[in-house]
């Protein structure tokens, strides 16, 4: 099984879909949201064309030009899969069905706005959370990349250490997400386990993690 990392912007998901290309693998799980893997497979069995393809994901995203932004940008390799005749399995969870396991693990008041403010980590990449983690990223520009990324998570997850440099009740924010990513981890590691495939595309924050918890099962 072969591990493909990708980050936050299109080039590294143009550079994946080109590894799926090259591979010529019969199937590849992808960390792209699976509430749109009826729209994959309709496009793999030539039900939709590949312009009615990329039409049905904006409208449902809200992002005009799919092949374009780093939230969509795993179409490439979608794509890619169609044109060697690969099967995709989208992996990642609804983050909607995610915040509501969170919500019922949390014991804090105004559960309701920590959790929408979690969400914005996940659906808009904005909010402190994401700052933070920006900030930490640079700070450590001096180290490997993998190790900026390692050492951010670490921080993330240590609530004693952040709780008293960041601002109100952002740290109740930090705790969700860090409980929302447990789950998320979870949840593709049992569906890389099902899927067993080829080739298996994962965003660098959570390859680690999923790859130790898919040993794991």
């Amino acid at each position: 099984m072969q591990i493909v990392h990708v980050r936050d912007d299109v080039e590294s998901w143009k550079k994946a879909a080109e590894t799926v290309k090259t591979s010529r693998a019969l199937s590849v799980a992808v960390q792209a949201p699976q509430k749109y893997q009826s729209l994959v497979d309709q496009l793999i069995a030539n039900l939709l064309s590949w312009e009615e393809f990329l039409g049905e994901i904006s409208a449902r995203t809200g992002v005009s030009l799919p092949l374009e932004d780093p939230r969509t940008a795993w179409v490439h390799v979608v794509r890619a899969c169609d044109i060697i005749a690969a099967k995709p399995q989208l992996i990642e969870p609804d983050i909607d069905e995610i915040m509501k396991k969170v919500s019922k693990k949390l014991t804090i008041k105004e559960k309701e706005r920590i959790i929408h403010e979690a969400k914005l980590w996940y659906l808009a990449k904005e909010g402190f959370p994401r700052k933070l983690v920006k900030f930490l990223l640079t700070i450590f520009i001096f180290l490997p990349h993998f190790l900026r990324i390692w050492l951010t998570k670490v921080i993330m997850k240590i609530y004693g250490f952040i709780a008293n440099v960041i601002p109100g009740d952002q740290h109740d924010v930090i705790s969700a997400i860090s409980l929302a990513d447990e789950e998320i981890v979870h949840v593709m590691a049992k569906r890389i386990k099902k899927a067993k495939p080829e080739i298996v595309i994962l965003h660098e924050w959570y390859a680690d993690e999923v790859l130790q918890r898919y040993a794991e099962l």
